[in-house]
């Protein structure tokens, strides 16, 4: 009676709980309908301050940067010596412009989007909390994009685990540490990989995918109720080690 009463109570999501409603009228285009609505503001809202961000700053550069330009200019330098070059070597400047606008790009995305703003908050703090979503914990040689992938995955969840709390449903995401896994076998630096984990990590035991398992399997519990939109770390202690 109890499951059958659960079973008529719960609604399932559905694409439905992602579409927001258009702010005036729609545009009907090669059979498709295109209107302004919340996110599509953002996008647009985030490629002009971008694009306004780069005018303004290195419209006319100098040898001796201000501190508008120095400040761009250090976050061109980031993206190409922690993105472009570990990951693409020689050919890292053919696509710096890319990777460039995608990185400022996302930061700006995720300082609108991340924890609605964050309540009495200043601008310095949802900076930060924007950084701290782009790049969890510490960048690893050969990781930049498969990390930059995760980070967005957790923005992700904290936002479903917003829009679906009413419904009761819960959503979390368990971030393992280094596990030997078939994909590990494609980095060209595993061995090395394996070794530093295993160093760093206090508990000096080597993680398994049957620790990650276990992990989901807490977060399945009832007495984890009232756990929504974290990112459980499942490293023994890795990510804490510097």
């Amino acid at each position: 009676m109890i499951g059958g009463i659960l079973a008529a109570s719960f609604e399932p999501p559905s694409t439905n709980d992602f579409v927001y409603g258009c702010w005036g009228p729609s545009i009907k285009i090669a059979g498709f309908d295109f209107c302004l609505n919340f996110i599509v503001f953002l996008v647009l809202l985030t490629t002009v301050i971008v694009l306004a961000l780069f005018f303004f700053a290195l419209r006319k550069p100098t040898t001796v940067p201000g501190k508008f330009q120095l400040m761009v200019e250090l976050g061109v330098q980031f993206v190409r010596e922690n993105i472009a070059v570990p990951m693409l070597g020689h050919d890292a400047d053919t696509f710096m412009p890319l990777l460039t606008a995608f990185f400022f790009f996302i930061l700006f995305s995720n300082i609108f989007v991340d924890g609605r703003w964050i309540p009495q908050g200043n601008l310095w703090q949802k900076l930060l909390s924007a950084l701290r979503l782009s790049f969890t914990f510490s960048f690893e040689p050969h990781y930049s994009f498969i990390g930059a992938s995760k980070a967005a995955l957790e923005s992700l969840a904290r936002a479903l685990a917003q829009e679906l709390g009413s419904r009761r449903i819960r959503v979390n995401i368990v971030s393992a540490g280094v596990v030997d896994t078939d994909a590990l076998k494609h980095f060209p630096n595993r061995e090395e990989l394996l070794a530093e984990s295993l160093r760093r990590t206090p508990l000096q035991e080597p993680l398994t995918p049957a620790h990650v398992a276990d992990a989901v399997y807490l977060l399945c519990q009832p007495e984890a109720a009232l756990i929504t939109g974290h990112t459980l770390v499942v490293d023994g202690g890795y990510c804490i080690s510097g």
